[in-house]
């Protein structure tokens, strides 16, 4: 809820023209990191039929499998805040 409320904020200062080339842009990034967290783990939860765990420093392959599915969320993430800003 809080993150739809952060992109209509960002949105309405977009379109009354008072968040151009601000920080007001980074708020779009929570909503759309959760819509791409969401569509990772339904993925991940097709491929492996399971849920990931947040862990990356082990040596079990089920939890390396977790940790690669989390390093690529939270690289597309950054990325995504770096080409918002």
């Amino acid at each position: 809820m809080l993150n739809i409320i952060l992109f209509l904020v960002a949105l309405i200062s977009l379109d009354t023209g008072f968040g151009k080339n601000t920080a007001i842009n980074s708020l779009f990034v929570p909503l759309i990191a959760q819509f791409l967290y969401y569509i990772l783990s339904k993925t991940f939860y097709l491929i492996y039929a399971r849920n990931s765990v947040d862990t990356y420093w082990t040596i079990d392959r089920r939890l390396f499998e977790d940790g690669w599915f989390n390093s690529i969320f939270w690289i597309v993430s950054i990325l995504l805040f770096l080409l918002v800003l």
